[in-house]
């Protein structure tokens, strides 16, 4: 897809799809590291419900100098700096594993209202860039989007809690302190019917952080693992610290 195309498509829808952006090569070494890293790392890693399926892993960037380098991936950073219009840095990266039948579900939500109030992001100016792991179809719980949605400003109803103790990881497990309800998801879907982000490894898909999106459980017999890397504009850092662990909210260091 040329850059006015698939630019302009993610302006207007508030995503979209590039298709086998990654080779197989370069995916084979993705899930080498990601092994070995779940083999050694314990921080930043959580859970299911049960407490032995991982549900994600986050800020791997920091710990890992592979994960800081697939940061600056020629494939990926220039679409972040050209979506975003200027120089970028990390703010967020994570992989969630919809593992083969244990896999949980993700309520409708928006992104940005967590930056804003737990980071102190003052703008919307982020995109996530979400790297297929695997191929993705209906029965494995794959993203749904709700097209055009990043238009309409922020939606969640806000259940903040006081982020004390363990409490951030209220926001990466299968209850989120900010949802958007129901009847806002009913109001939306009969004009803006919901996508289904099912494709293969490799793929990429370009997201606004504002755009209404969830997931539902994994149903199927493989995998859908997802690399999400979170670049937030150099000109948009936090206000000021937040008390959420340094793998949810990177610091800034330097532009990409």
């Amino acid at each position: 897809m040329e850059r006015n195309s698939w630019l302009k498509e993610y302006q207007n829808k508030g995503f979209t799809v590039l298709p086998e952006l990654f080779s197989d090569d370069a995916l084979h070494g993705i899930e080498h590291h990601l092994s070995a890293y779940l083999e050694k790392i314990k921080e930043g890693v959580v859970f299911e419900k049960d407490g032995q399926t991982v549900r994600g892993a986050h800020g791997l960037h920091l710990f890992d100098d592979f994960f800081a380098e697939l940061t600056k991936n020629e494939k990926i950073l220039p679409l972040a700096r050209q979506a975003l219009d200027g120089d970028v840095y990390v703010h967020q990266f994570k992989v969630n594993f919809k593992q083969s039948y244990s896999g949980k579900s993700w309520p409708w939500h928006q992104d940005y209202v967590f930056w804003r109030e737990l980071d102190f992001v003052p703008t919307p100016n982020l995109i996530n860039i979400a790297i297929f792991l695997d191929d993705v179809d209906y029965l494995g719980g794959p993203l749904w989007f709700i097209p055009e949605s990043h238009t309409l400003g922020d939606l969640s109803a806000n259940q903040l809690s006081d982020q004390k103790g363990e409490s951030w990881k209220d926001n990466v497990a299968e209850y989120l302190n900010f949802q958007v309800p129901a009847d806002e998801v009913s109001k939306l879907s009969p004009s803006k019917q919901a996508v289904a982000m099912t494709g293969k490894a490799g793929d990429v898909v370009l997201f606004n952080p504002q755009l209404v999106h969830c997931s539902a459980n994994n149903l199927s017999d493989n995998s859908r693992r997802l690399l999400i890397i979170t670049y937030n504009q150099s000109a948009n850092l936090p206000l000021k610290t937040s008390s959420r662990p340094d793998f949810l909210c990177s610091p800034f260091v330097e532009s990409l």
